[in-house]
C-alpha cells in the first residue's frame, strides 16, 4: 500500500489517489515517526522540499532547514525502521550554469542558488547514510517536471506557466 505525507504547503489534498492512506503533517513537525511505525515501508520516495529559489535567496537558512535537515530527520527514521531504498528527488540546478548538454553525472557541481546548494548537500547525506548505514538510494536530479494538475502559479513549474499562458492568450 502506498501511504503519501505532505503537508500541502503547496500542494493539494485533492490529487491524492484515494486508494493511497493519507498523512497531513510537516515533515519538520517531528510527529513522522508514528507514520513510519505504522507503515512498514520498503521504499521511501522523497519528494519534500522548499523549491522557490527566490525564497532560498531571501531565507538560506529556512531553504536548508527544509531541504537538508528535513531530509535528514527522514533518513534517520528510514535508518531505524529499516527502509530498503530511498528515492531522492534533486535538482538538475545542481549543475548551475552548464559547460555543455546533454548534462550527464560527469558535468561539475556548481549550484548558483541557496536551494541547488540544498538540493546537493542533502545527496551528501544519502552517500553517507549509504556508506554508514547501507541505505540504498537512488538521486534523480529532475530539470522542469510537469504533469497533469500542475499549479501553474509556481515558479518551478515553467512547462505548466507556459502551456496555462497559451491556453489563456
Amino acid at each position: 500500500a502506498v501511504t503519501v505525507v505532505d503537508n500541502l504547503s503547496t500542494g493539494h489534498r485533492m490529487q491524492v489517489n484515494p486508494g493511497a492512506r493519507w498523512v497531513q503533517l510537516d515533515l519538520l513537525a517531528g510527529d513522522l515517526e508514528d507514520t513510519f511505525a505504522q507503515g512498514g515501508f520498503d521504499i521511501v520516495y522523497h519528494l519534500a522540499a522548499q523549491t522557490d529559489v527566490m525564497m532560498s535567496v531571501a531565507a538560506p537558512d529556512e531553504d536548508a532547514e527544509i531541504n537538508v535537515v528535513g531530509g535528514i530527520r527522514l533518513l534517520e527514521l528510514c535508518r531505524k525502521y529499516h527502509v530498503r531504498k530511498v528515492i531522492y528527488s534533486s535538482s538538475s540546478a545542481v549543475f548551475g550554469e552548464p559547460d555543455y548538454l546533454p548534462i550527464d553525472e560527469e558535468h561539475p557541481i556548481r549550484p548558483l542558488c541557496p536551494y541547488a546548494a540544498s538540493k546537493h548537500a542533502f545527496e551528501h547525506y544519502l552517500y553517507l547514510y549509504g556508506q554508514l548505514h547501507g541505505l540504498n538510494y537512488t538521486v534523480l536530479r529532475y530539470a522542469n517536471a510537469y504533469g497533469p494538475r500542475q499549479d501553474p502559479r509556481h515558479e518551478g513549474g515553467v512547462v505548466a506557466i507556459f502551456a496555462y499562458r497559451m491556453l489563456t492568450g
